[in-house]
C-alpha cells in the first residue's frame, strides 16, 4: 500500500506542477496577449490557479503519507485529490468560464 501511495503521490505532483506552469503561461496571455486591455480577471484566476496547485499537494502527500502509516484506506483518495483539482482549473480557462466569473463579479459590484 505505502508503494501504491508514493507512487500516486509522484503522479499528483508531477501534474499539480503542469497546472502551476500552466497558470503561468495563462497568466502571460492575459497579461501580454493586449497591452492596452488586460485581463485582470485572468492573472488573477491564474494566480491562485497556481497557489492551489502549489499548496494542495503538498498537504496532501504529507496527509496521505500520515494515513498509510497509520494503514487507512482513505491515503489513496487523498493523494489522488490534486488530481481531482485539474479538471475543474482546466475548464474554468477552455469553457468560457472566465468570462461567466468576470460578469457575476462585475453585477455584484454594481459594474455595467
Amino acid at each position: 500500500m505505502q508503494t501504491v501511495v508514493t507512487i500516486l503521490n509522484i503522479i499528483a505532483s508531477l501534474a499539480s506542477l503542469a497546472m502551476v506552469w500552466f497558470g503561468w503561461v495563462m497568466a502571460g496571455f492575459a497579461a501580454e496577449f493586449d497591452p492596452q486591455h488586460r485581463d485582470y480577471y485572468g492573472i488573477a484566476y491564474s494566480v491562485v490557479v497556481m497557489a492551489t496547485f502549489l499548496i494542495v499537494p503538498v498537504l496532501c502527500v504529507v496527509a496521505s503519507r500520515k494515513l498509510v502509516r497509520q494503514h487507512r484506506r482513505w491515503s489513496v483518495p487523498v493523494a489522488l485529490v490534486p488530481v481531482a483539482l485539474i479538471p475543474p482549473a482546466f475548464l474554468m480557462y477552455t469553457a468560457g468560464g472566465l468570462r461567466m466569473l468576470e460578469h457575476a463579479i462585475n453585477g455584484f459590484v454594481g459594474y455595467p
